[in-house]
């Protein structure tokens, strides 16, 4: 019998999100991602789950995601035109909110250095 194993390093969480919210009017996800390290150059909204239990890519929106540095390793990331994540808050954004979703990866000279756990939507506004 032959058995493959594969190991792989674990990805260093580093990224800290705060607040992850979303604007019904215009469509408009923000959220706001500190890494613990500051030689983070850039930061990368991940593919997140949708309200209706669909996987968003935020990537395909091109112009309409801008990612602004505020200070050394940390950032807000936009996304205009993204669909609603899903939330677990109740109401019109019910199900199937049971997944956090939305996650975030830090990068140094192209180099992965970091990601964010797993985290729900934080807030709903108009």
């Amino acid at each position: 019998t032959t058995v493959t194993i594969i190991a792989t390093a674990p990805v260093p969480t580093n990224v800290t999100l705060t607040p992850v919210e979303y604007r019904i009017n215009k469509q408009r996800l923000i959220v706001t991602a500190t890494s613990t390290d500051a030689t983070v150059q850039t930061m990368v909204l991940q593919p997140f789950l949708t309200e209706s239990g669909t996987v968003f890519d935020p990537s395909t929106l091109g112009a309409n995601l801008t990612v602004s540095l505020i200070a050394p390793g940390s950032f807000t990331i936009t996304a205009v035109g993204a669909p609603k994540p899903a939330c677990n808050l109740g109401g019109a954004y019910a199900t199937p909110c049971a997944q956090k979703s939305i996650t975030v990866k830090s990068f140094s000279n192209g180099t992965l250095i970091g990601t964010s756990a797993p985290t729900a939507l934080d807030k709903i506004r108009n």
